[in-house]
């Protein structure tokens, strides 16, 4: 566990929270409540492009546009399939009736889940910072599982959304590309430091 950093500690317990807590309710209970959002998230995105052009007739600002046309076609489907999930949700087991293959399942899903989290966090923090991920995030060692999780979900995004038109987030140095290019500036350092000497000698 050595060389973990506080960033490290955070994204563990945030993943182990969100595993636990799929783990306690299991997969199919966990799958139905997101499956509302997840599918209403999708088709507002990529329908966006379809209805924006009705809500620029109402509202002058182009981001209040696309803002007010993503929040009406996610509550919209959002309803939808919680109406028709509804009856499954009722049937679902709780508590003690959940079998440990349901459990088990509920576990990874919440581990995927948390990733999915994590690296869409990193893509809107990412945009928010000029395009560069922070640094205190590259600095962790699980920089890179979090920085996959944000590439796969740039590469589902529609191509004229903002994400999808953002550059990939590039990935953190390893520790050996820090090391050479600290040894490059070392001795770019002396080189001056010599150079100087000549010169006043």
């Amino acid at each position: 566990m050595g060389g973990l950093t506080p960033v490290d500690g955070a994204i563990l317990l945030f993943i182990g929270a969100s595993a636990y807590h799929a783990l306690v309710r299991g997969f199919v209970s966990e799958a139905l409540s997101m499956t509302a959002a997840i599918v209403a998230a999708i088709a507002a995105l990529w329908s966006r492009p379809l209805f924006v052009t009705l809500t620029d007739d109402f509202v002058p600002s182009g981001w209040v546009a696309n803002l007010v046309t993503l929040a009406i076609i996610f509550t919209l489907v959002f309803m939808a399939v919680s109406f028709l999930t509804a009856p499954m949700r009722a049937n679902v087991k709780r508590g003690d009736d959940v079998g440990f293959v349901d459990r088990t399942l509920g576990f990874f899903f919440g581990m995927f889940r948390a990733l999915l989290a994590l690296g869409f966090f990193l893509i809107i923090s990412s945009l928010a910072n000029q395009g560069q991920p922070p640094s205190q995030l590259t600095g962790a060692r699980l920089y890179p599982l979090v920085n996959t999780s944000a590439r796969l979900l740039q590469s589902l995004a529609p191509g004229d959304s903002h994400i999808g038109r953002t550059e990939p987030i590039s990935p953190a140095e390893t520790p050996a590309e820090r090391a050479y290019d600290e040894r490059d500036r070392n001795r770019l350092d002396e080189l001056i430091g010599t150079a100087s000497e000549d010169d006043d000698g």
